[in-house]
């Protein structure tokens, strides 16, 4: 049930403007879809570095600013 997340996570974890541009154009789809309400699975600890390096194994996030 999980594996798809072996398939997009590494292409968008640490890049801040995928992250974005796939959130836009999933709420773009279901709303040409006619859907009102929906809410999307992800894992944001996950998506703040790599897949290998998450924010547990790093000083500083892509969100994080130095000296937070």
């Amino acid at each position: 049930m999980l594996e798809p997340f072996d398939l997009f996570l590494p292409l968008l974890a640490g890049d801040k403007d995928a992250i974005e541009r796939t959130a836009y154009e999933l709420c773009e789809d279901e709303a040409q879809n006619g859907v009102i309400y929906f809410e999307a699975r992800y894992s944001p600890h996950l998506l703040c570095n790599t897949v290998k390096n998450t924010a547990a194994n790093s000083k500083y996030g892509i969100y994080t600013k130095k000296g937070q």
